[in-house]
């Protein structure tokens, strides 16, 4: 007798029946979403007792107000004033020594040697008396100015538009004074506002070059806006970028009948050009070393004596 073939077992249809009610039980706990295609694909989300990542907040935008209100590290204005007051020493003492001197070369255009002997210890002391009152008033006047601009946000064409105008107009009668005095001449009231076009010119070059290398150490080689290093660099490019038209200012400062012709020379204006530069790059290096290190040792001094 032929023999008969054996039906299929019935335990591995049960496992199948298992396995598939177990594929069914899972689909439905993941809910409706699993049973698209597009569900499957969707990414797992997190879940709600999960925390989101913290967003960061924007910088606040600059403003006018901010620059003069206090922070963690103090009012721009007021660090700015406060660097340019112990430039302006620094700046004093410098000048006091060299400014009679450069102004016989640039101004009444001596040679170097005439007008180093023309100028004496006790010429230097009385100019000290000059120097350090105008530079008192100039140069924080300057500083604030500047730093006041950088809150409003302004682009850095405008800002050095208008700190090219606002300084010379505020401060030339000083400068004309100060000039007057380093060569030893009258001053009267023509020469308050005496050259007073080919300042603004040289003012407004010279502003609209220190705005720009001011973004270009900050931007490009970062460094911090108000460090010694950023305020010393764009202070002597400054003077350096406007030296043509100081040129021009001293031309029409001079008191005789020189002409153009005889009276540009340029060894002397790259001369004096050097000497002024180094002159105002470094005492803006020592007023902005200075100014952090003595605000921390008065807050020490402060809080040692309970003030």
């Amino acid at each position: 007798m032929p023999r008969r073939s054996s039906p299929p077992c019935r335990c591995a249809r049960c496992t199948c029946r298992i396995a598939g009610v177990a594929v069914l039980v899972g689909l439905l706990c993941q809910g409706p979403g699993a049973f698209s295609v597009s569900g499957c694909l969707r990414p797992q989300t997190q879940s709600a007792t999960t925390p989101l990542p913290a967003r960061e907040e924007p910088p606040p935008p600059p403003t006018l107000r901010r620059a003069f209100a206090g922070g963690h590290e103090g009012a721009p204005v007021a660090k700015a004033v406060a660097a340019g007051a112990i430039a302006a020493f620094v700046q004093a003492a410098l000048f006091a020594i060299t400014e009679p001197i450069m102004n016989r070369v640039g101004v009444r255009r001596t040679s170097l040697r005439e007008a180093v002997k023309q100028v004496d210890v006790g010429m230097m002391l009385r100019h000290f008396q000059t120097t350090l009152p105008t530079s008192l008033i100039k140069q924080p006047l300057n500083e604030g100015l500047l730093a006041a601009m950088r809150a409003t946000g302004w682009s850095d064409g405008v800002q050095g538009l208008v700190l090219g105008i606002l300084y010379p107009t505020l401060t030339l009668p000083l400068t004309n004074f100060r000039m007057r005095k380093s060569l030893n001449e009258t001053y009267n009231l023509a020469d308050l506002y005496k050259a007073y076009w080919p300042t603004l010119v040289r003012d407004v070059v010279g502003q609209q070059a220190r705005t720009r290398v001011s973004s270009f150490c900050v931007h490009t080689l970062g460094w911090a806006r108000q460090s010694p290093a950023a305020m010393a660099f764009s202070m002597f490019m400054t003077c350096v970028i406007s030296s043509p038209f100081n040129e021009l200012r001293n031309f029409y400062m001079k008191r005789g009948d020189m002409t153009w012709k005889e009276f540009f020379q340029l060894k002397r204006c790259v001369r004096s050009t050097a000497v002024g530069a180094c002159n105002f790059g470094l005492a803006l290096w020592a007023g902005y070393w200075i100014v952090p290190k003595l605000t921390r040792f008065l807050q020490l001094v402060a809080q040692h004596w309970g003030l």
